[in-house]
């Protein structure tokens, strides 16, 4: 179980090239939480072969219809289990930070699934507006995330579902993925009107007279989505950052049928433990609802260095959606460190006028601090998706085998100190990649979120 089409490549690239890649991220080393976590165990292990095609040339991974950094790099079915890769780990970034900013992960990973235009940039942020004002998407993804942990762990929930559904003749794997697509809809999108749920993905499956007979509208009741909207907790200053007490459930196998009177047999155990989970610089709210926006412009800052205020909007998004959702998160991420960048290097980013003189050019001395933080983040980015250090190749055979000369060896952890050792190694090119968007940015930030960059005062 877990990732078919991944372990089919690197027997393949073993056979081909000698390259004993890639290799599946070991859940154990990829989150502080157990490795057993049942949410991220329903998408690695039950999830299996979700969205392959498994007809023709890509059931036997001889094509390259599967898009990476650009199309026709990769096999069809290898990008599926990439797909499924990216959601895992958005799962782990969420249940580690609880920020919203990870919360937003899981959108564009789900809506890249099973949305309609692959996450086309304006509707993401027309729903992520509509989303902080009905609670916070962070709210949502806990109900998301719950759920499937429940599905997860409770068998007798999964006979019922496949029943209901009448699914009892199709594999543990399809029926995986219609609770996935179905429960994705009722769980993410509780905040936004039919008109945005519809634009951006599936319908949501509830009937408006919530049967709890039905297995979802029984899971959201169980989880708070309709009964009590404060079974996250907000969080000590701001209501949209939700925080989800800590309980470990644990299921009956006697369940008969799904009802509120039913015989599902729920116990609770709860304790306090101290908040260890990872702190993360927050976007200021404007940049927030722009920062799909911001990604793709960055993107057209890579493709059209120097040149691309000539690029149209609409061509800006065609190439960005041209990528990969591995890719398109890694231009996300990027533009939501920045901010942290820019505070780690001495400065304020803030949407409201301050009085404190605005950047208009970074130092050599800022790009300094910046530097090995950017190779940082892309160094637990990449490590994170199943990337190990290896030999410059063609880009073909670099996307089949995830392997690329900048990462680290792989006995060294990626750590700041091995990061920024590293980064001292990388020529005056490698390095100044990263380095070079930083100033553009600067521009970026005003003009896709209102957010301009202050000297702090002396």
């Amino acid at each position: 179980m877990g990732y078919r089409a991944l372990e089919e490549m690197r027997r393949k690239n073993r056979d081909r090239w000698g390259i004993d890649f890639p290799r599946i991220p070991d859940r154990a080393a990829m989150t502080r939480f157990s490795d057993d976590r049942e949410c991220v165990s329903f998408i690695r292990d039950l999830c299996e072969d979700l969205r392959f095609d498994s007809a023709g040339e890509r059931g036997r991974f001889k094509d390259l219809d599967g898009t990476s950094a650009g199309r026709g790099q990769i096999p069809y079915n290898m990008e599926k289990d990439l797909d499924r890769l990216c959601l895992e780990n958005a799962a782990r970034r969420f249940l580690e930070s609880g920020a919203r900013e990870d919360a937003v992960d899981i959108y564009v990973c789900y809506l890249d699934l099973f949305g309609k235009d692959r996450s086309h940039p304006k509707s993401m942020a027309e729903m992520l507006a509509e989303l902080e004002t009905g609670g916070g998407c962070g709210h949502y993804v806990y109900i998301f995330l719950t759920g499937l942990g429940v599905c997860q762990a409770n068998p007798a929930f999964r006979r019922q579902y496949r029943q209901f559904y009448g699914l009892e003749g199709k594999g543990k794997a399809e029926a995986a993925e219609h609770f996935l697509r179905y429960w994705g809809a009722a769980s993410l999108f509780g905040g936004t009107d039919g008109a945005s749920r519809e634009s951006c993905g599936p319908a949501n499956p509830i009937s408006e007279k919530e049967d709890l007979e039905d297995p979802l509208s029984w899971l959201l009741a169980l989880c708070g989505a309709r009964k009590c909207r404060d079974r996250t907790f907000p969080g000590p200053d701001r209501r949209d950052e939700a925080r989800a007490a800590d309980c470990e459930p644990e299921f009956g196998e006697d369940l008969s049928h799904v009802s509120q009177e039913g015989a599902l047999k729920l116990r609770v155990k709860t304790e306090l433990r101290e908040d260890t989970r990872l702190t993360k610089k927050r976007l200021p709210d404007a940049a927030f609802f722009h920062l799909y926006d911001f990604a793709v412009a960055l993107n057209t800052r890579y493709r059209h260095e120097g040149e691309e205020d000539k690029v149209s909007p609409q061509d800006m998004e065609e190439e960005f959606r041209s990528m990969s959702l591995e890719y398109r998160l890694s231009n996300i991420h990027q533009a939501e460190a920045f901010f942290g960048h820019m505070e780690a290097a001495g400065y304020v980013c803030s949407p409201s006028p301050l009085p404190l003189e605005p950047v208009g050019e970074l130092t050599p001395e800022d790009l300094e601090i910046i530097g090995p933080l950017e190779h940082l983040r892309w160094l637990e980015e990449r490590a994170s998706m199943g990337w190990v250090r290896g030999r410059e190749q063609p880009k073909e055979i670099r996307e089949q085998t995830r392997t690329h000369h900048l990462m680290l060896p792989e006995d060294m952890p990626v750590s700041q100190a091995s990061a920024r050792d590293h980064y001292k190694e990388l020529s005056g090119y490698e390095a100044g990649k990263d380095l070079k968007p930083m100033n553009r940015m600067l521009k970026l930030a005003e003009r896709y979120g209102g957010v301009k960059i202050y000297k702090k005062s002396t």
